[in-house]
């Protein structure tokens, strides 16, 4: 059976049999209060997607982080400073420069994993046990995805839906717009489509493409370019294989940028705490990120000024504010839902896929999908050629020559 990407069929929302929805409740957070699970990041590799965003098997897109100029203008706001209790560096960069140049992502394309397939394919005796019948790995997913799962319990407006398939033992997890999600991009306004590509300026405004060089601001800002780490750990008894983009390295150590907006009184402390920084922690210890840099800015996309903040040390930062969120909570129903998930599924991506859905304040429901639904997002490409012995043949889409070449491509130094 022909499976593509993008494929539309009658039976796209028709359930292959008809079933009692078996759930996974979220709440109450209480029965995910107990000790963190054993987690063990381990980096295991990297690709780059060019200007086209076009798989490299390189890290020819790792950026590094450079140290802007400091402004004599003081950062008079103190209240920021209780957050991480480091003093702010005080800088001028304007978020806004640039915008009309953007060279914008076609966001039409739907990935899904196919990047993170075509890595895995040129590194495919790593995920193979020895019988070739299954693979030495349970899951294979996004980081953005896990960050979603993890964010679960606290969250309460974003819903999510996962498609999930099962091949030679493994389970691929891939997200999917929620009609919530397609409405909102639908009716974004003119200033939260400029204000989604302030983090992107700011990024090139502190990162340059070789080690203690200079970035060029003037360059138009291209959002189709991305490092990637590959990260593979063990969340208790599942083992994960994911990637992660990768804002820039200091040469010795990755580090995440974010932009956030200036916090004038407690209560923007209390909401910084509570909503952004579960997800900034979460993001940055997944990946073995230890520490944050954020641009604080104006509401006309001024930043003035940075702040450090450790990985390691944002939960006890958070601590003072009412009902703080936990990281163990986080993390202990991550596994759950991933025991649930294994738990559930019973057919190989051949004969069905499983879609998970959750809303705020429900409980996580699957459904069994045709294999050549709309969520058939595990190519043939990649079936075909991780059974062969060898990465030959013809290439993936979108991915000239990589596995041919692949082996002739060295890092850059």
């Amino acid at each position: 059976m022909k499976r593509c990407h993008g494929s539309k069929n009658t039976s796209d929302e028709r359930p292959v049999k008809r079933q009692a929805m078996t759930s996974m409740n979220v709440l109450p957070r209480s029965q995910f209060e107990h000790a963190f699970p054993k987690y063990y990041p381990q980096k295991i590799g990297h690709f780059s997607l060019d200007e086209q965003r076009s798989f490299r098997h390189d890290d020819s897109q790792l950026r590094f982080f450079f140290q802007p100029q400091i402004s004599e203008i003081k950062c008079e706001n103190r209240t920021s400073r209780d957050v991480s209790g480091d003093t702010p560096m005080p800088v001028s960069l304007n978020l806004r420069d640039g915008y009309k140049k953007l060279i914008e992502r076609d966001e039409s394309i739907k990935e899904r994993l196919d990047d993170l397939l075509r890595w895995m394919l040129l590194h495919k005796d790593m995920f193979n046990e020895k019988s070739h019948e299954r693979s030495a790995m349970d899951f294979v997913c996004w980081r953005g995805l896990l960050t979603k799962i993890l964010c679960t319990p606290y969250e309460n407006r974003e819903d999510w839906k996962i498609a999930a398939a099962r091949y030679k033992g493994c389970i691929y997890l891939c997200e999917y717009d929620t009609q919530q999600k397609i409405e909102n991009k639908r009716h974004e306004g003119v200033l939260q489509k400029e204000m989604s590509y302030w983090g992107f300026k700011f990024e090139q405004y502190v990162t340059t493409n070789v080690k203690d060089g200079h970035p060029d601001t003037d360059k138009p800002v291209n959002n189709n370019e991305a490092f990637v780490s590959v990260v593979r750990t063990h969340l208790n008894n599942h083992s994960l294989v994911f990637g992660g983009e990768v804002d820039c390295s200091d040469g010795d150590e990755y580090i995440e940028l974010k932009t956030s907006r200036i916090m004038n009184d407690p209560k923007h402390i209390i909401n910084f705490k509570r909503f952004k920084m579960i997800k900034w922690w979460i993001q940055s210890f997944l990946i073995g990120i230890s520490k944050i840099i954020c641009g604080f800015r104006d509401d006309d996309g001024i930043v003035k000024y940075l702040k450090t903040f450790k990985t390691n040390e944002i939960p006890t930062y958070c601590k003072d504010i009412r009902d703080c969120w936990k990281g163990t909570v986080c993390f202990n129903f991550c596994d759950e839902f991933l025991k649930f998930v294994r738990n559930s599924i019973e057919l190989d991506y051949d004969k069905g896929i499983y879609v998970y859905e959750w809303m705020p304040h429900h409980s996580v429901s699957y459904k069994v999908m045709e294999p050549d639904s709309e969520y058939a997002f595990l190519p043939e490409w990649y079936t075909t050629q991780f059974e062969c012995n060898r990465v030959d043949g013809a290439s993936p889409p979108l991915c000239t020559d990589v596995l041919s070449k692949a082996d002739h491509m060295s890092t850059r130094q």
